[in-house]
Parts: structure tokens; sequence; C-alpha cells
């Protein structure tokens, strides 16, 4: 869990660093939106497929 958290809180800093950088350079807040949610979503989506590895569980198998 501790990853995935890591990973989102990235996610974030990455979309406030765009959303600045594009604000200084005089994009339009509505492409400023749809550029961050599509950040976001990828974020998520990049969080949910590393957290699925994570969950592994150790077999041993007396013989």
């Amino acid at each position: 869990m501790n990853r995935v958290i890591l990973y989102i809180f990235g996610t974030l800093l990455v979309i406030a660093g765009a959303a600045y950088t594009a604000s200084t350079l005089g994009v339009d807040q509505q492409w400023i939106i749809v550029g961050c949610l599509v950040i976001l979503g990828l974020g998520i989506m990049g969080a949910a497929t590393g957290a699925k590895g994570s969950a592994k569980t150790n077999v041993v198998i007396d013989e």
C-alpha cells in the first residue's frame, strides 16, 4: 500500500508542475484541466498496475 501512495504522490507533484508551467506559458485553463486529468488517469493506472504485483505470496511445499 505504501508504494501506491508514493506513486500517487509523485503523480500529483508532476500534475502540479505541469499545471504551473502551462499556466505560466499562457495555456487556456480548460486545456490545463484536460492535461491534468489525463496525467491523473495515467498515474492511477500505473499505480494499479504496480500494486497488482506487490501482493506476492510465498508457498512452501514440504516433501
